[in-house]
């Protein structure tokens, strides 16, 4: 699966939320992410090798956040 991008719909509203994602550091398979608040969709960008879609998703999920999938890039 190589290095790819994962870009999220979510529905995080603000930096006290957006906090919680610091999280996704621990995952050593990701090495960067990001979220952009001002779009109405808060987008959520997720940079990494091996990215599962699944994972992702489930680990937003368990920390009390909607989230799906919007694109993939390598």
């Amino acid at each position: 699966m190589g290095n790819r991008v994962l870009v999220f719909k979510t529905n995080i509203e603000g930096t006290d939320q957006a906090s919680k994602l610091e999280i996704l550091r621990l995952r050593e398979n990701i090495y960067d992410w990001s979220i952009d608040l001002d779009d109405h969709d808060n987008i959520l960008r997720v940079e990494g090798y091996n990215l599962r879609t699944r994972m992702i998703v489930k680990l937003i999920n368990e920390l009390g956040f909607a989230c799906q999938l919007i694109a993939r890039g390598h």
